[in-house]
């Protein structure tokens, strides 16, 4: 499996990163839900290579896991996959406004990291 990385914000600002912390601060406080998700999340990490219904493509480059009701925007960037944005679904379809924030994210990564 390529490495995880997250997508940072030019302020060192990380919002899956964020996320991912405070579901496993809650989870140890014995947040049950929480604990749940922060499983769901890694076991759909771990499982992304396979496709549905752990992963599927957005649009171009841009993929999502699927990690019960959390999605996660990411694109692959030379061997790396990089976590762009995290949301709740709440909907059939992914809401084009988190498809552009994801797209935002990953012009900005490729912008700076270079291509």
């Amino acid at each position: 499996m390529a490495e995880v990385i997250f997508y940072y914000t030019e302020k060192g600002n990380s919002e899956v990163e964020k996320a991912l912390t405070e579901l496993n601060e809650s989870a140890k406080r014995g947040n049950r839900q929480a604990a749940a998700a922060l499983d769901s999340i890694y076991y759909a990490l771990e499982m992304v290579e396979s496709g549905m219904p752990h992963s599927r493509q957005l649009e171009g480059p841009l993929y999502e896991i699927r990690a019960k009701r959390h999605r996660i925007t990411y694109f692959r960037w030379e061997g790396y996959i990089v976590l762009l944005t995290i949301f709740l679904k709440s909907t059939q379809q992914t809401p084009k406004p988190e498809i552009d924030r994801a797209r935002k994210r990953m012009k900005d990564w490729v912008a700076r990291e270079g291509s």
